[in-house]
């Protein structure tokens, strides 16, 4: 990260160094922005106001959502959250979101943004948390990823704040960064913005960022390569480009991407996959009997043991039943035609990792009439994926009811 050196003759109303040591001034200035924007069309319906850019932003969005990795009920920290556009957008995806800002200002604009898509209702969770700049009030290892758009240019204590991400982030965390890269803080957008509104601008360069990210203990990083996303091959020069003919200019433009960009992430340990955002998902279901009889309407008892064969681990609970592991029954009839995909459904008595087991009896009162039926067995990642989908083995039972 490089700090913004005044030229003499730029005249800000007050001294970025100033903003950069003293945090609650920093704090003041970013709320007194926010409060006078709140009824400003743009930031109400941002990313969507302005045609021109919203291609842009939703485009950068995903390029970070790509890398991020984030899965099913996955609790995530939206760092600068501003009026919570992005929160939103997460919010959808039915996760966990701390939205996150120095302005009150902004969050109270963000809980009107939320509040607009009724759609977002019933999806997710989202708690608004105000930020002393200092101090992340969230406990150590405690959310799944952290999310900066736009954000991470205006801190002016970079050390501290990645400091905190490290600390409140679980093993195997990730953090998203989409921000402006070289010249960010010359440019004359950001030297109207600091004149206008006396905010802080940095430019961001991952280079710098990473030998602060490993002093403050993340092992892992890297970069999102990009073309610009007004780039385009026309279509009389596809060929050339396909066989390798433009390979020097594509290396200049994505070069040159990343002094005008910068997207790229910092990961606390090593990979550690769970059934939310899984690797590999693998059982073997064990059943001493393959064929059991049972009279109409009775009780049958159905002893299983489960064994975690593949790299991830099994949840057993998550705030929203995605990425439950749970074990499923198909029902065929006797000649394997499907009845019923989702004939029931046993949940896990506690979390699974890699090589563990786990007993899981089966006690049912069958609602079936006599006859002969083929109970199949399979893990499940609720909302997520059949275990078979990994080419794990199904076992199989014959059902008879007298």
């Amino acid at each position: 990260m490089r700090n913004l050196k005044k030229k003499p003759h730029e005249k800000y109303s007050i001294d970025q160094e100033e903003l950069r040591k003293n945090l609650s001034l920093y704090n003041k200035k970013a709320d007194e922005y926010f409060s006078n924007i709140k009824e400003n069309p743009y930031h109400l319906n941002k990313p969507f106001e302005n045609p021109l850019e919203t291609p842009e932003f939703l485009w950068r969005f995903a390029l970070v959502l790509s890398n991020l990795r984030i899965g099913a009920g996955h609790t995530v920290l939206d760092f600068g959250c501003g009026t919570c556009w992005t929160s939103e957008l997460l919010k959808r995806m039915d996760l966990m979101v701390y939205s996150l800002d120095v302005s009150q200002h902004a969050l109270d604009i963000g809980k009107r943004v939320v509040g607009f898509d009724k759609r977002t209702q019933s999806r997710g969770k989202i708690d608004f948390i105000m930020f002393d700049g200092k101090t992340i009030p969230l406990p150590e290892n405690h959310v799944d990823r952290i999310l900066c758009f736009d954000s991470f240019h205006h801190v002016p204590n970079c050390e501290a704040v990645l400091k905190e991400f490290f600390r409140i982030l679980r093993p195997g965390g990730i953090v998203g960064f989409s921000e402006p890269g070289w010249g960010h803080s010359k440019s004359p957008q950001s030297i109207k913005e600091m004149e206008t509104y006396e905010v802080v601008e940095n430019d961001i360069l991952i280079d710098d960022i990473w030998k602060i990210a490993v002093k403050s203990g993340f092992n892992k990083g890297w970069v999102k390569p990009c073309l610009p996303i007004g780039f385009s091959i026309p279509i009389n020069e596809f060929r050339s480009a396909k066989f390798g003919n433009y390979s020097k200019s594509l290396n200049r433009i994505v070069g040159n991407q990343f002094e005008n960009m910068s997207i790229f992430f910092l990961q606390k340990g090593d990979d550690i996959w769970d059934s939310r955002y899984p690797s590999r998902l693998t059982a073997e279901i064990r059943i001493p009997d393959n064929q059991i009889e049972v009279n109409e309407f009775s009780e049958i008892k159905i002893p299983i043991t489960i064994k975690n064969t593949g790299d991830t681990r099994w949840l057993s609970k998550t705030f929203n039943s995605k990425g439950e592991v749970r074990l499923g029954v198909h029902l065929y009839d006797k000649d394997f035609k499907l009845l019923n995909l989702d004939f029931d459904r046993l949940m896990l008595p506690m979390d699974v990792d890699s090589g563990e087991m786990t007993d899981i009896p089966y006690q049912r009162h069958i609602q079936l009439s006599k006859g002969e039926y083929i109970l199949c067995f399979d893990m499940v990642s609720e909302c997520i994926k059949w275990f078979n989908d990994d080419a794990s083995l199904l076992t199989t039972i014959k059902l008879k009811i007298k």
